[in-house]
């Protein structure tokens, strides 16, 4: 028979790595993808509530480009809000559940990331058309796409200028996340 200490022990090891929430326990993943010799990493804390729905406490995407050997932290269009439907629980409103590696016309490579509103009790910038977006990362960290705003017109000319018009118009594959 397990003891008290002993059992107190493995509740304290599952509380470190998961948190319960109404439906469900986050799961924390970290998964990577290689693009112009850089690797970029989405660290996620999600939990699955429906077949198809996902609810993530925090994800942070952090860049290895290959010239330095420390990490870029990244911004994240992420932001906390609270959803009865979770108990109150704090959630990302959005969150990367996509991401790809672009090749320009002149050979230059980019990050991809697709960015998806989560699910339940809407509002603000994750209601009405602008559920899904994207950002775009030069291998080196840079932030190519900050400034614009969801489904803004100002994409398009951001992929004549860095060569993608071509990639973006036949559609990108995207690598889904699997959190």
């Amino acid at each position: 028979m397990k003891s008290d200490a002993a059992i107190l022990t493995l509740a304290l090891a599952l509380s470190a790595t998961s948190a319960v929430a109404e439906g469900g326990v986050f799961m924390s993943k970290q998964e990577s993808l290689y693009c112009a010799k850089a690797e970029m990493v989405v660290e996620s804390d999600c939990q699955l509530t429906t077949d198809t729905s996902r609810q993530c406490k925090r994800q942070t995407l952090t860049l290895h480009p290959e010239a330095s050997r420390e990490a870029l932290p990244l911004p994240h269009d992420g932001r906390l809000v609270k959803k009865k439907m979770l108990g109150n629980t704090a959630v990302l409103d959005g969150f990367v559940t996509g991401w790809s590696c672009l090749k320009a016309k002149d050979g230059k490579q980019y990050f991809l990331l697709a960015y998806t509103c989560s699910f339940g009790e809407e509002r603000g910038a994750c209601a009405g058309e602008s559920k899904e977006w994207t950002r775009l990362f030069a291998p080196d960290g840079r932030p190519l796409s900050a400034g614009l705003k969801r489904q803004d017109k100002r994409y398009d000319a951001l992929y004549r200028k860095l060569g993608l018009t071509a990639v973006m118009e036949a559609g990108v594959t995207l690598q889904g996340l699997n959190f």
